[in-house]
């Protein structure tokens, strides 16, 4: 499978997930392994940044993303700056399991849509 190319606006979000990884996750990274789980707060500044739940519509908090390209950038870049990565061994990985979310929102009704993106996104 041959990668598709990045667009300029991808780099840009590259450049600003690379900045949160670097700063909110590598520095903690060691201490959230060993104390387990990581500190509620990275989720609320992951939140903030817009980088959790990308691809749930607007209307439910998210950005509405249909573009797994920027899934990538995030997983590589918590790859290369997070640590672990979203390895299960690690519970930095809840911060992006929201993959299987977007499986369950698929096939959910509009109420049950609402309740689970607020769930995560709030």
């Amino acid at each position: 499978m041959q990668r598709k190319p990045l667009e300029a606006e991808m780099e840009l979000f590259r450049d600003s997930a690379r900045k949160f990884f670097q700063q909110e996750i590598r520095p903690h990274s060691e201490r959230w392994r060993e104390a387990n789980p990581i500190d509620r707060e990275a989720y609320r500044k992951a939140g903030d940044m817009g980088l959790l739940c990308m691809w749930a519509d607007e209307e439910y908090g998210g950005q509405g993303v249909q573009d797994f390209r920027y899934e990538q950038i995030l997983i590589e870049e918590n790859v290369f700056h997070g640590g672990a990565g979203y390895m299960d061994e690690y519970t930095i990985c809840r911060l992006y399991q929201d993959e299987r979310v977007h499986r369950i929102l698929a096939g959910s009704s509009e109420i049950m849509k609402e309740l689970i993106a607020r769930s995560i996104l709030d």
